[in-house]
């Protein structure tokens, strides 16, 4: 993280950790191994246990048994794993999906802000207690994503709008910044939609003026969890963490990054959305984006036989 970057708010941080272009590929190897390392918990309610306990400001944890119980119930009685060719056995790994994709109680804000906190390393080299708390139900929800049946998979375009411009407000300048062939590793969870409408979303770029950019991503290995999502409406697909994405090309369409308002006048004098085109590469499953604030097109690479699936910059 760039210095100073702490103070800045959430969304904002996490609007950084989706453009950097200087991977710190001894603390994906560590966060790897940590996950991997894990062992996977019997159920749900157990993986987030540490979590929930690290939390308790957080995460009410009444409310959410109350969640998780009531939509079990709910999928049971409509029988909705069968509905969607799912065994009954998938039900834990179900639930861990719909829980991420919450507002309330927020789990995800929870994991990804600590995820990509400068705070997630300690002094020496090691993880921070916060970063532990979480990694069980990190490595659930890796695992409930990789157990998908296969019609899950998402191979295609997606879309990923952010509140930021890159490198940053003072410095835009998208282009210079989004070389051809960088690579960009995003550490923590990332949602993406097949919906470029959906990029207007204050989930995504909103629909104000202020810093804003689209990633336009072929997807070669997503996960479509909409099914089973709180927001089945937003069409979205879900990427684990340590995806890494090739960037192909990008374009400055913000003209004023600090401008601000939600009227039209507002929005002419800030200009669309930038965009960066950019590959999926995979050597895990994992996959980006559309829309009018800074717009950033991106391909997922995958190694396989087949080769690396290509972009379409021409949206650039």
């Amino acid at each position: 993280f760039a210095r100073g970057t702490a103070t800045l708010p959430p969304m904002a941080m996490s609007g950084i950790t989706d453009g950097q272009t200087k991977p710190d590929w001894m603390w994906a190897r560590q966060l790897q191994r940590l996950i991997d390392g894990t062992p996977l918990k019997p159920t749900l309610m157990e993986a987030l246990e540490s979590l929930v306990a690290t939390h308790a400001e957080s995460i009410d944890l009444d409310a959410l048994q109350y969640v998780v119980g009531m939509t079990r119930s709910q999928w049971r009685s409509e029988g909705k794993l069968r509905s969607l060719g799912v065994p009954d056995s998938f039900e834990e790994f179900a639930l861990a999906i719909h829980v991420y994709t919450l507002q309330e109680p927020s789990i995800y804000e929870v994991v990804n802000k600590v995820m990509f906190s400068p705070d997630r390393r300690v002094q020496g080299g090691g993880i921070s207690e916060a970063l532990r708390a979480c990694v069980p139900y990190i490595r659930f929800l890796d695992e409930a994503l990789r157990r998908l049946p296969e019609r899950f998979i998402h191979v295609g375009r997606v879309y990923r709008g952010v509140k930021w411009v890159f490198p940053s407000p003072e410095r835009h300048d998208p282009v210079a910044y989004f070389k051809a062939g960088a690579t960009i590793l995003w550490y923590e969870f990332k949602s993406t939609s097949t919906s470029n409408e959906v990029m207007s979303s204050d989930n995504f770029c909103g629909h104000q003026a202020g810093p804003r950019t689209i990633f336009f991503i072929n997807a070669v290995r997503g996960y479509r969890i909409a099914d089973f999502s709180f927001f089945g409406n937003e069409e979205e697909v879900l990427f684990p963490p340590l995806t890494q994405l090739r960037v192909m090309a990008a374009s400055k369409t913000i003209i004023d990054p600090k401008e601000r308002g939600s009227g039209q006048e507002a929005l002419r004098r800030s200009g669309h959305p930038d965009q960066v085109i950019a590959e999926q590469i995979v050597d895990s499953p994992a996959g980006p984006v559309s829309g009018h604030p800074d717009q950033v097109i991106a391909e997922q690479i995958v190694d396989s036989p087949a080769g690396p699936v290509s972009g379409h910059p021409d949206q650039v």
